[in-house]
């Protein structure tokens, strides 16, 4: 919230300046509501166990931020250890398809954004 004060003169009369002051209170800037971030860009904490299927994690973290991926292939990528992830959900999907870079072949995920459309498509196995 954010408080102005203007000074508005008025005539002067018999040698005396009046003045009017006028406190203005109200908001100055963007829209709050147009800042809120999408559910897919808020910070978050992502956890996996092993043995659950990268297709599985990826569905499940999907409906967390409101989106269903769409999953190619049908190579089977369980994990081998736990992963735990900070960040958005782009980012913790990117960094999990990356932990199996060395599998052959490697799975691939790619990402569209137009404004407030959001989709996600991983590729298990050969495109």
């Amino acid at each position: 919230m954010t408080f102005l004060r203007f000074v508005l003169p008025l005539r002067r009369k018999a040698g005396i300046a009046l003045s009017l002051s006028v406190l203005a209170l109200g908001c100055i800037g963007t829209n709050a509501a147009a800042e809120v971030p999408a559910p897919w860009e808020r910070p978050d904490q992502w956890r996996a166990d092993p043995g659950v299927e990268l297709a599985d994690i990826a569905r499940d973290w999907g409906r967390r931020v409101g989106i269903t991926p769409v999953i190619k292939g049908d190579y089977s990528y369980p994990l081998e250890s736990p992963v735990a992830f900070d960040g958005n959900y782009r980012d913790a999907m990117d960094n999990l398809v990356r932990s199996f870079s060395t599998a052959s072949p490697p799975p691939l995920i790619h990402f569209w954004s137009d404004g407030p459309n959001f989709a996600v498509q991983l590729l298990l196995g050969s495109p």
